[in-house]
């Protein structure tokens, strides 16, 4: 009996010293509450920092706000898809603005976000995708983002892209990647599982993308 006396009073002073009682959700194996995916008034008020304009960040008010040297950041609120694009078990969601720094260019940018612990959204990737692009369908497909787009094919001028595609994202390593990149013909080609499956009759953009290569 005095043996179990003295092995609980060690087990107190210990206790004590760590800074009180212990951590039961830790004890009990319970992960940590998943926060829920961002509101659309959440996104429509978020900081965005555009890494491919030289870091410029921008806070936005209503879904719109203004750079130090007058670049107008809006967001697209038309375009929002959610899902667990970089597979870490959190819903990021993905949004797309528009930057018109000056001139004639009107460049859209893809971004990924996602509240944080302490309840704050978050931006967590961030992709340039072009200049003065036409966008048709922007959803998710088995964690992965699907765009379809009218973008410049390798001889049209800036603004007049003619090339319509069909282009799926996902998120490695805090960035976006482009996983596949499809020229369309008349009859989009079949999307399952997040794959676009080519067919020969389609013209290719170029080499396919596997996930991890660069973006």
């Amino acid at each position: 009996m005095k043996r179990v006396s003295l092995l609980s009073t060690l087990g107190a002073f210990a206790l004590a010293a760590c800074g009180g009682e212990p951590d039961t959700a830790s004890l009990d194996g319970e992960p940590a509450p998943i926060p829920p995916a961002a509101t659309a008034e959440e996104l429509a008020d978020m900081q965005v920092t555009l890494g491919s304009l030289d870091g410029l960040t921008v806070d936005l008010t209503d879904g719109a706000g203004s750079g130090q040297m007058g670049e107008r950041v809006t967001l697209l609120a038309a375009y929002e898809a959610t899902g667990d694009f970089d597979s870490d078990g959190v819903t990021e969601t993905a949004v797309l603005v528009v930057t018109e720094p000056g001139g004639t260019g009107t460049f859209t940018h893809l971004l990924a976000a996602r509240t944080g612990a302490d309840g704050v959204v978050e931006q967590v990737a961030e992709k340039l995708l072009g200049d003065r692009q036409q966008f048709h369908r922007f959803e998710t497909k088995a964690d992965s983002l699907l765009i379809e787009l009218t973008t410049q094919a390798p001889n049209d001028p800036m603004c007049c892209p003619t090339r319509r595609a069909q282009q799926i994202y996902v998120i490695r390593d805090g960035q976006w990647r482009l996983w596949r990149d499809n020229t369309l013909s008349a009859a989009p080609p079949d999307i399952q599982d997040g794959v676009v499956r080519r067919d020969s009759s389609v013209p290719q953009a170029g080499p396919v993308r596997s996930g991890g290569a660069g973006g």
